[in-house]
């Protein structure tokens, strides 16, 4: 039928790789073969290629194709120029009477099994293997085979059959069966033996899950009714809520509540989820779920300082990240981290179980870094409480022009411990220190920059550490380091090692290189803990053998961790620590 038109399109749109041409098919010269190819595929749809045109003509298609076993219509693949499901089913299935016989087969033979199954349990024709074979049995089979099928039950038929009998309390199914093996298995492997009731109903046995997660607790309006009076009403107000109409309670897995915050008196709707409280937040207090109003305070101020192009959200490659604010021009990245998402606790929003991406906030500044992004991380608390000291650092990044003052026209003078915890409290992001050794930098008979040191024993030496340095917010004090530094190397130093840590979240170590120090390695991302999600409290402060006195419960039994989660604290993961070590040459 299209013998004609086949070797016009051989001669005239074919390339030299023996391929379709789209260069000679956009060609003037051939629009006329172009309108005949349309002309003769008038069947397809208008929106069909000119390469599925051609491939219909090519191989004497004259209706739109349709899948042989479903009679709908098949779509074209660009990529392989053909129709995708023609070439699955055709070589397989000859027609579709023959498809249907084969389903049937298989059907037939899965029931036929099954109730072979059935009748050699209910005749006793098996020998019956002890819980623990019963256990092993379980074991190999969920490392082996995953899912029950039909050519396993003839395999192991015996190790079946005693799976049955230690769960039989009178809900065998039939061809149902099958589906409920892995609940079967999970009773064993539990020691339960029985499926357990409803907390409320006893007369109604529990939601099976999957063999992970095992049984629903709650499976009855009743008894998350009873859960919401008991458990989540208390919960709900310790967080800050007041319920506007708690004694409304009709259906908790649709009902709305309105709730009104204490902090803001902000009044929302939210809802109650199978008995689970969901979305415990303020959107007064901390803005729409993946934007906060305190992004766009930083926004504003980098406007405010510097005209220059700022991306908000901006897309990492193909990873699905996003940056929450990017300065291209300067290739700098701003992470705000709101301590109540980007914690791991009991309560919304992040449960301890999901803690294995614990890192993540480390694992963006990696994933940024290959890009040769330099990442700053803030934690929300910081732009709360030391909004200041963040916008002088945000501002050295950005290249500003800063209050400056030369080194050389300062004098170096050691300060008291009062001094220099005030001059860190306004000046360091990390606040004051434990340090032993205080030096000040004056210019003007004032405190302009400090340096401070504290001593430490590794193995019965005696070395010092360098803990903060630091210059006034928004100064800029060339040689100020290495002034302070040198200083005490000349005066006080007496010891074999200097070490200092850069915190990654803001720093990559460049004034410690500077310095004369050696890098050593990156540490693992440090962890704090927070209870009001506002402040973070240092892990040293809550390492297990002090909990005793400072926890209302304490468990000796358990971890450190598990006892901090247990009274309703948070962890939080930083980026670690950049480690450096000085030694004398």
């Amino acid at each position: 039928m299209y013998t004609k038109l086949i070797t016009q399109i051989n001669n005239r749109l074919v390339g030299s790789t023996g391929k379709i041409s789209t260069a000679k098919i956009r060609s003037k010269s051939n629009s006329d073969l172009i309108q005949s190819i349309l002309a003769s595929t008038s069947f397809l749809d208008n929106e069909s290629s000119i390469t599925e045109r051609i491939y219909c003509i090519r191989n004497d298609i004259t209706a739109p194709p349709v899948c042989i076993i479903t009679n709908t219509p098949l779509r074209y693949n660009n990529n392989t120029h053909c129709y995708n499901t023609a070439n699955q089913h055709t070589p397989r299935n000859k027609a579709v009477a023959s498809v249907l016989k084969f389903k049937n087969t298989i059907t037939n033979r899965h029931s036929d099994i099954v109730s072979n199954l059935i009748t050699i349990y209910t005749s006793n024709s098996y020998n019956l293997k002890s819980v623990n074979e019963t256990k092993e049995f379980i074991r190999y089979f969920k490392q082996t085979y995953k899912n029950i099928k039909p050519a396993i039950i003839s395999k192991h038929t015996d190790n079946i059959c005693s799976v049955i009998f230690y769960t039989d309390k009178g809900f065998l199914k039939g061809n149902y069966e099958l589906k409920l093996f892995g609940e079967r298995c999970y009773l064993i492997m539990k020691d339960l033996f029985e499926a357990p009731c409803c907390i409320d109903d006893s007369n109604t046995k529990a939601h099976y899950e999957n063999y992970n997660v095992g049984y629903r607790k709650i499976t009855t309006n009743k008894n998350r009714i009873n859960l919401y009076n008991n458990i989540i009403k208390e919960k709900i107000q310790s967080q800050g809520f007041v319920i506007n109409n708690s004694n409304e309670i009709y259906n908790l897995k649709d009902c709305e509540f309105n709730v009104t915050c204490i902090t803001c008196n902000v009044t929302q709707t939210k809802c109650l989820t199978n008995g689970r409280w969901k979305d415990i937040y303020c959107s007064g207090c901390y803005g729409k779920v993946g934007r906060s109003k305190q992004e766009d305070e930083i926004v504003d101020y980098i406007k405010s300082v510097k005209d220059i192009e700022i991306i908000t959200n901006y897309k990492l490659t193909t990873t699905g990240k996003e940056l929450d604010i990017y300065i291209p021009d300067l290739k700098v990245g701003i992470e705000y981290n709101g301590i109540v998402w980007h914690s791991y606790g009991k309560t919304h929003p992040n449960n301890i179980k999901n803690i294995s991406n614990k890192f993540h906030i480390n694992e963006k500044r990696l994933m940024c870094n290959k890009l040769g992004i330099r990442v700053i991380n803030i934690f929300d608390s910081e732009w709360l409480f030391k909004k200041d000291i963040v916008k002088s650092m945000i501002s050295s990044k950005l290249h500003l022009p800063l209050n400056t003052i030369f080194a050389r026209k300062c004098t170096i003078q050691q300060i008291d411990k009062q001094t220099k915890g005030l001059f860190l409290k306004n000046n360091h992001i990390q606040g004051n220190d434990n340090s032993s050794v205080c030096l000040g930098l004056f210019y003007n008979n004032e405190i302009v920059s400090v340096m401070t040191f504290g001593t430490r024993k590794i193995t019965g030496k005696v070395s010092f550490e360098l803990i903060r340095f630091c210059n006034k917010i928004n100064t800029h004090i060339p040689g100020s380091a290495s002034k302070l530094f040198k200083h005490f190397l000349k005066n006080i130093w007496q010891g074999e090692t200097i070490v200092t840590y850069a915190d990654l979240r803001f720093s990559e170590g460049v004034l410690y290189n500077n310095l004369g120090f050696t890098f050593k390695h990156d540490s693992s991302p440090n962890y704090f803990y927070t209870k009001d999600c506002l402040t973070l409290e240092n892990r040293v402060n809550y390492q297990k053998h002090k909990l005793a006195t400072k926890l209302e419960s304490f468990n000796e039994l358990n971890t450190e961790l598990c006892n901090m989660l247990d009274n309703g604290y948070r962890i939080i993961y930083d980026c670690g620590n950049k480690v450096y070590e000085y030694r004398l040459i």
